[in-house]
């Protein structure tokens, strides 16, 4: 069986793209709308959450620093050996604070 895998060219715009495509979710609530649930009403979509994985260190910080510059907010962090996060910088995030927190134990 013949593998479909290929890998899109240098250039074609897949960091710009994953950066506006993660500034975007910015807008979205990170928490239920529990208020319209009760109600009755169409709950509001949240914040997926989500989770970018980079070979380097300064390719996540450019990466976050790029996401955040589109948003216009912080919303993106990067997340490695050498910028931990508090724990409640985890929970804040949309991103699974246990996935966080596991892979800061794999960190060390």
């Amino acid at each position: 069986m013949k593998s479909l895998k290929s890998q899109a060219a240098t250039g074609t715009g897949k960091t710009l793209g994953i950066a506006m495509y993660f500034s975007m979710l910015a807008d979205m609530p990170t928490e239920l709308d529990i208020e319209s649930i009760l109600n009755g009403s169409p709950a509001k979509p949240t914040h997926p959450g989500g989770l970018i994985v980079t070979r380097l260190i300064s390719e996540a910080n450019a990466l976050a620093e790029k996401i955040n510059e589109l948003a216009g907010c912080t919303t993106a962090r990067a997340y490695h050996s050498e910028n931990r996060l508090s724990e409640e910088e985890v929970f804040a995030s949309p991103v699974p604070g246990c996935f966080l927190l596991g892979l800061d134990y794999l960190l060390g």
